[in-house]
């Protein structure tokens, strides 16, 4: 991501972290109250690695933009920046928006029509809940006005509000120094204690916002991540009686807690393949090198697996592989492959059994261990012998027995097939999946 600051009628800049090719389609993030773009970093960087070119703005008078030159923190004056920024740009812009974020998207999109703003996201908020974006003692702007004595007090104070906000390092890139010595989030405090006719005022702005959905002709999602959100179940239903584009889901942690980072992205990743996918790529035929070959398998997820055997002389062996899948239910027969290149391949072919152990979300690091060299790759790891004497990994998601039923040539890798006479699994896991040359994670609700 690189810095890049843009013009406003005010003669200040807002800045932004901009990522991603752009000629791909565009994405503007905005951030909520009091925060900064630095909130959804890990949001920006995934949309970014999922072909997006990405806009991720600090507000007027947050982060690292201009203060208001004129003090001016409205709803208009928030919308023209937004504004200005989307024609320069030049390009269809999809929004997403936690919160006050989520309500300029509103704004936005019904203001400058699906040409410009062809989609949009909206996290925790409502454009016809009312209230105070800053009303919740629990969120961490409920000590903004008086800030803090110093980091340290900063830290006691917010880390039981937000664990992340703990950490000296966060807070020295989310707040600053005031000129009496005294902490505060990095934003301008006229945000929040200026005249009520320049900065955002539910209770007034409220039937703007309200109006501006009503006629909102942009495919919508608005998302309830948190506790603290202006969109609960009785909001999200009145939102999608009020428009038929608007569509709401709650993805609220397990007990309240935050919602899955990936999972959030998917939901985002999932509207923009909707309604802004990418131009498909142009075909490769004829000779392809083997890099390519393997970007290409890398778009096909997989879970991730240790293959274990036991040598002749009792000597347990395992490694990580990805390469398995299901032949047939009748008989029971499953394959997987191993590289021709392992040194372990000979066990594995003198071996008249072995197990596959498929790993959850909690093993990755036994994942890695299982690929280090010049290690005991076992040690350290619960594990058991069943009848067949092929160890099974203890705790995995799935443990799957077999004998040999078959070895196979295949080009650079060996294919073992085998008859499955043992499993062992608990479907209450979440599994630990491998996609485009990296682990992934995904949460499957039970």
């Amino acid at each position: 991501m690189q810095v890049r600051r843009f013009a406003r009628a005010d003669g200040g800049v807002t800045v932004a972290d901009v990522g991603g090719d752009a000629g791909d389609p565009g994405v503007l993030v905005i951030h909520g109250a009091g925060e900064s773009r630095h909130a959804h970093a890990r949001l920006a960087r995934g949309l970014v690695r999922a072909g997006r070119f990405v806009v991720s703005v600090d507000l007027r008078g947050h982060g690292e933009s201009d203060d208001a030159r004129d003090g001016d923190y409205g709803l208009a004056a928030m919308l023209d920046d937004l504004r200005r920024i989307v024609e320069e740009l030049d390009c269809p812009m999809a929004v997403v928006g936690q919160r006050l974020g989520g309500l300029l998207g509103v704004s936005l999109a019904a203001r400058l029509g699906s040409d410009r703003i062809p989609a949009l996201v909206a996290l925790d908020a409502s454009p016809c809940a009312g209230g105070d974006l800053l009303s919740d003692a629990r969120h961490p702007l409920a000590a903004a006005k008086e800030g803090f004595a110093d980091l340290a007090e900063a830290q006691r104070r917010l880390g039981g509000m937000r664990p992340s906000l703990a950490r000296e390092a966060l807070l020295r890139r989310v707040m600053r120094q005031r000129d009496d010595g005294r902490w505060q989030w990095r934003f301008d405090p006229r945000f929040i204690t200026g005249p009520e006719e320049r900065r955002v005022d539910l209770a007034r702005d409220g039937q703007e916002l309200s109006e501006d959905f009503a006629v909102l002709a942009v495919p919508s999602l608005f998302l309830r991540t948190e506790d603290r959100s202006l969109l609960d179940p009785a909001e999200a239903a009145r939102l999608q009686a009020m428009n038929g584009l608007a569509r709401t889901r709650d993805l609220v942690g397990q007990r309240g807690g935050p919602v899955d980072p990936d999972r959030l992205l998917a939901e985002v990743i999932g509207v923009l393949e909707a309604h802004m996918r990418r131009d498909p790529a142009r075909p490769l035929s004829g000779a392809v090198d083997p890099l390519t070959l393997r970007q290409a398998l890398g778009c096909f997820a997989t879970g991730v697996t240790i293959l274990t055997t036991t040598a002749k002389d009792g000597t347990p062996v395992g490694l990580t592989a990805n390469s398995f899948c299901s032949v047939s239910l009748d008989p029971p027969l499953i394959l997987f492959c191993i590289d021709r290149k392992v040194s372990t391949l000979p066990v594995f072919e003198e071996a008249d059994s072995f197990a596959v152990n498929v790993l959850h979300i909690g093993q990755q690091d036994l994942s890695d261990q299982f690929v280090r060299k010049g290690i005991d790759r076992f040690a350290g790891t619960g594990w058991e012998r069943w009848e067949s004497l092929a160890p099974i990994v203890q705790d995995s998601m799935a443990s799957i027995e077999c004998e040999k039923h078959q070895v196979l040539d295949g080009g650079d890798h060996r294919i073992f097939i085998g008859r499955v006479r043992e499993v062992l699994f608990d479907p209450s896991r979440d599994p630990l999946l491998f996609f485009q040359g990296k682990y992934r994670r995904v949460h499957v609700p039970h």
